[in-house]
């Protein structure tokens, strides 16, 4: 029978993993960098309501959601960046340039796209799109990362992972919706907290293993589908 409770209180021995920590600075401006792009990004849809050229409001609109889109993955970049491990591991860099897309397209429907179509999707569809863009934007470039071992993830926290962006992604176009030309920096927030929340979450869920650990057969089920193995010369 499938050990469901052992899957879920799955913990690898100490010696197993990389041991590491954040850089408090580094997380700090990971944060501050998405909050900042998500303000400017909303001051730019505020001015499409008082533009009468269509062209122009399709512009802003595409620069909104750029600027946002860029501010969710530098947020994860960054975020990356802030973690202090034994050595430094690098990135594969097609893989990176690729999780750059789902985080512009996160920010295009809930920004521009939807808007402009006049389609007014109940709000919870709208968080779960937005919410399931950041996620997989975060576990692309995840599995971009180089390092000597190979990943894996904690299968409760994992699925937490799902559940914080999805409901941080819901506050956070609640508060578009509500508060958005009144306190764009308080929406911009919400934003920004949707989108630390689950990269953060989703790091808490890793284990990196390193390139000596010996798993047993359950242990490989449970990181297998995340699992990268270490090519020193791979770019993809």
């Amino acid at each position: 029978m499938f050990d469901i409770e052992g899957l879920i209180n799955f913990r690898p021995e100490e010696g197993l993993v990389h041991a590491y920590s954040y850089n408090l600075i580094w997380v700090s401006v990971s944060i501050a960098l998405v909050i900042l792009a998500s303000y400017v990004a909303l001051r730019l849809s505020e001015k499409i309501e008082r533009i009468n050229e269509e062209k122009d409001k399709n512009l802003l609109s595409f620069l909104g959601a750029i600027t946002m889109g860029l501010g969710i993955w530098t947020m994860h970049f960054v975020g990356m960046l802030a973690i202090d491990m034994s050595h430094t591991p690098d990135f594969r860099p097609l893989t990176t340039l690729l999780s750059i897309f789902p985080g512009i397209l996160g920010a295009i429907i809930s920004l521009c796209l939807l808007l402009r179509l006049d389609m007014r999707l109940p709000l919870f569809i709208r968080s779960a799109l937005l919410g399931s863009c950041i996620l997989i934007m975060h576990y692309i470039g995840m599995t971009g990362m180089i390092f000597e071992g190979r990943l894996g993830y904690d299968p409760l926290l994992f699925s937490i992972s799902f559940i914080v962006a999805l409901t941080s992604s819901y506050f956070a176009l609640y508060l578009k919706e509500k508060m958005e030309n009144l306190f764009p920096i308080v929406t911009a927030t919400g934003f920004g907290i949707a989108v630390s929340a689950t990269h953060f979450t989703g790091m808490e869920a890793t284990y990196f293993f390193k390139a000596s650990a010996s798993l047993s057969p359950s242990d490989i089920f449970i990181t297998e589908l995340s699992a990268v193995k270490y090519r020193q010369h791979s770019f993809f």
